[in-house]
């Protein structure tokens, strides 16, 4: 059974924010006290693509494209061996659901199996079947499996070893727009320094939102707003929830340390915020921004055009998402690096 990672953060405040809940309520001042949100201090980010940065991309790249082929002047798995295996889970002497697989490729060394069954597997043969013991995590997902004791019987099929392309202009050619392995490297290089330069403005922009947060005082909230938030995170991810076993208000908490409803006053919080910096900082979306926008977007999600994709989103909600990304550039813009 492969080991299920943790979600990752599944529910980030800004993008349930950009959908707008909207509220009959438009004067938020009786809920919040807006502290400062000019002039905020913020560590300037630095902007580094290293030639190894450049070669490490190149090798996920090669490694994503390999192939495998069979090992046959040994016939015992060694680490970073791809082992071909049968293997069937029992909890109790009870085979689990998830826990049974024929034919399953496994990277040994890879940490992609439950923690201890790939060291295992090391030293056996071709053609041998073993049992293997192993315990979950305590954090593990399914809360069946969580901390468990279970028995793994494998058989070794065949292992294999993985094989990447080399680097040449032919390789390049079939994977990019590159005609050259000198232009290919140019080309990561610059798809690694965009990526990069994202990141620390993506950086920047939540350290300035998190200050501006921790300056203002939030003494209450429109009930309707937390409702329409409480109901938007149980629409959006209790499926999450379901298909892990547990309650939504569990997950919530396991995950961040927060239930729906104090997950929801966080995110009306910041939807009062935004909103009384647009109407102080008197803040409007230019036709062009928002044009602009909605064909960004309707390229993005496979949308015949930006007509169809307002029609399909909804014009308000569009414009709040664009207002959200023109107050950050307000706010970015009136920062000061430090």
């Amino acid at each position: 059974m492969r080991r299920n990672f943790k979600l990752a953060a599944i529910l980030l405040s800004t993008a349930i924010l950009a959908v707008g809940c909207k509220s009959s309520e438009n004067d938020y001042s009786k809920y919040v006290t807006l502290g400062n949100y000019k002039g905020i201090e913020v560590t300037k980010q630095t902007v580094e693509v290293t030639d190894e940065d450049v070669e490490a991309q190149i090798q996920s790249v090669l490694s994503q494209n390999a192939t495998t082929q069979e090992i046959t002047d040994r016939d015992t798995v060694e680490e970073g061996d791809v082992a071909n295996i049968d293997y069937e889970g029992l909890l109790d002497g009870v085979a689990f659901e998830g826990g049974t697989a024929q034919g399953q490729d496994l990277t040994i060394g890879s940490g992609t199996f439950v923690p201890g069954f790939e060291d295992q597997l090391i030293g056996a043969k071709v053609g041998d079947s073993l049992s293997i013991n192993v315990t979950f995590p305590e954090e593990y997902q399914s809360e069946d499996l969580a901390g468990k004791d279970v028995v793994f019987n494998v058989t070794i099929n065949s292992i294999n070893m993985s094989v990447s392309p080399e680097l040449t202009d032919e390789f390049v050619q079939g994977i990019s727009e590159s005609q050259t392995v000198d232009e290919y490297r140019q080309s990561v290089l610059e798809d690694l320094t965009k990526s990069k330069e994202e990141e620390a403005k993506y950086t920047k922009q939540s350290d300035i939102w998190t200050a501006i947060k921790d300056n203002c005082e939030i003494k209450g909230y429109p009930q309707e707003l937390v409702d329409k938030y409480k109901e938007q995170i149980t629409t959006n991810y209790g499926s999450y929830a379901e298909q892990s076993g547990v309650e939504l208000d569990e997950m919530m908490t396991n995950y961040f340390g927060k239930s729906v409803e104090e997950y929801a006053k966080d995110i009306a919080a910041e939807e009062m915020i935004f909103k009384m910096i647009v109407q102080d900082a008197d803040l409007k979306v230019t036709d062009e921004e928002f044009n602009e926008k909605a064909s960004e977007l309707a390229t993005n999600y496979g949308y015949e055009s930006a007509d169809a994709f307002i029609e399909a989103y909804g014009k308000e909600e569009l414009e709040d998402l664009v207002l959200w990304d023109v107050m950050m550039n307000y706010l970015t813009e009136n920062a000061v690096e430090v």
